[in-house]
């Protein structure tokens, strides 16, 4: 009788070879007949040579897993998933910021300034009617005849010129090359731009220093230092006269996002802040002088004038909201 092991072991080929040939079949029936996995039955010799049909038949037992009939180690193949190479880091390269306060004071960052602002040599130093009446206004209450005068910043030289006029003795700075040359050939003493190099020298001897559009271009820090080498130039009751951007006038954006190089938002408030305890006192600080000269431009000026103490009744405040603002600052006449 055929081994039960064996009959077992033949039905789960049977069932898992479904696709077989002829002469496997009859190998299988040799199995079930003489109960040997690998002795064919005496039929089978009729088909084929007993070592062919052994050959056939091991290789199908080798070739495909089979429990308790032939077993085989077959290799693990363990695939390695195919590493995709990391890109090669890059490396973003990031523009320094641009240079601000007083990096802000060199040659490059002021490359091409006087082109741009329309200052040449034709019109240095020259005075239009319209620069007369507007110095006249800012200038109101400061005497000039017979002072020593230091602008800082003279540009192309509207306010030396006028002030020249009148009997003052002239001394500029100016980072332009060109403007200070010119200066030099029009009898202006040309300080050094860094005011601490003249602060010994000149203690005490001016009676106006004039920044026309200067402060804005410096920081914080700068500016409280620059205050501090006026207050020592000056003399006492000596006025300082400073104008910039408005920052707390919603019309000073034109002025203020105008220039590049403009560094700080000022305003009276801030003024009065930064010499809060210094030697220096503010006299006035108020819209900047809008000449009337002409019909049209006086009416301009009476509806801004009206419109401009509209708003501070209406909002409840007192503030110039004009877009450029001027503030006088006078050295008090004790300090030393």
């Amino acid at each position: 009788m055929l081994d039960p092991q064996i009959k077992t072991t033949h039905d789960r080929w049977r069932s898992r070879l479904s696709c077989v040939t002829d002469s496997e079949r009859l190998c299988l029936s040799g199995l079930r007949a003489s109960g040997s996995a690998f002795r064919p039955s005496a039929g089978f010799a009729r088909h084929a040579s007993r070592r062919r049909a052994d050959r056939r038949f091991e290789s199908h037992c080798t070739s495909i897993p089979m429990p308790g009939l032939h077993r085989r180690a077959y290799p693990v193949v363990h695939k390695t998933p195919t590493m995709r190479a990391s890109p090669a880091p890059v490396l973003t390269v990031v523009a320094p910021p641009e240079p601000r306060g007083e990096a802000m004071t060199n040659a490059t960052a002021y490359h091409g300034y006087e082109v741009w602002k329309g200052w040449n040599s034709t019109d240095f130093m020259a005075v239009t009617p319209s620069d007369r009446a507007y110095f006249d206004l800012e200038m109101r209450g400061i005497p000039v005849a017979g002072e020593d005068l230091l602008e800082i910043g003279f540009g192309n030289g509207r306010f030396l010129g006028w002030s020249a006029a009148r009997g003052a003795r002239l001394y500029g700075t100016e980072m332009s090359e060109q403007g200070k040359a010119l200066a030099a050939a029009r009898n202006v003493t040309v300080l050094p731009t860094d005011l601490s190099q003249s602060v010994d020298r000149h203690r005490d001897r001016f009676g106006v220093i004039a920044a026309f559009d200067v402060l804005e271009h410096l920081s914080l820090d700068e500016i409280r230092r620059m205050l501090d080498q006026i207050s020592a130039m000056l003399r006492p009751g000596g006025h300082c006269i400073a104008r910039f951007p408005n920052g707390q006038s919603i019309l000073s954006g034109l002025y203020q996002s105008g220039d590049y190089t403009h560094v700080s938002t000022l305003s009276a408030s801030i003024m009065t802040q930064l010499v809060s305890g210094s030697v220096l006192e503010i006299v006035r600080a108020e819209s900047s002088a809008y000449p009337d000269h002409g019909l049209a431009r006086k009416a301009r000026g009476v509806v801004r004038t009206g419109f401009e103490a509209f708003l501070c009744r209406l909002y409840g405040f007192r503030a110039p909201l004009g877009p450029n603002v001027t503030v006088v600052l006078r050295k008090t006449a004790g300090a030393a």
